[in-house]
């Protein structure tokens, strides 16, 4: 099982890259964006706190970033397969996560 610490670790090898991370557009279809430092830190956050219902504000706030990006943010993730959202609920896709971080 995977345990938090796992995830900060992965975390703070890609934080101080401070460049976009590439997603692979061959595995999840039509997405052709990039997914973000912060992306990924807010992926790992609503991992680790496993909380469906987390209200956006007190991501933004526990991320240290404004609730514009944190919106951006989910939504970055939710086109690219990483997030599921549906009516308030915020589900990460662990194992895309997982092996996202892996390939990345």
């Amino acid at each position: 099982m995977i345990q938090a610490i796992d995830f900060v670790r992965l975390f703070i090898a890609y934080s101080g890259l401070g460049s976009y991370f590439q997603f692979p557009n061959w595995k999840y279809g039509s997405y052709n964006g990039h997914v973000q430092g912060q992306d990924v830190a807010l992926l790992l956050k609503l991992a680790i706190l496993n909380e469906p219902q987390v209200p956006s504000k007190n991501l933004a706030e526990s991320l240290f970033i404004s609730p514009s990006e944190v919106s951006k943010a989910l939504k970055r993730c939710a086109d690219s397969g990483l997030l599921y959202l549906s009516s308030g609920e915020k589900r990460v896709n662990r194992s895309a996560l997982m092996e996202f971080l892996a390939h990345d």
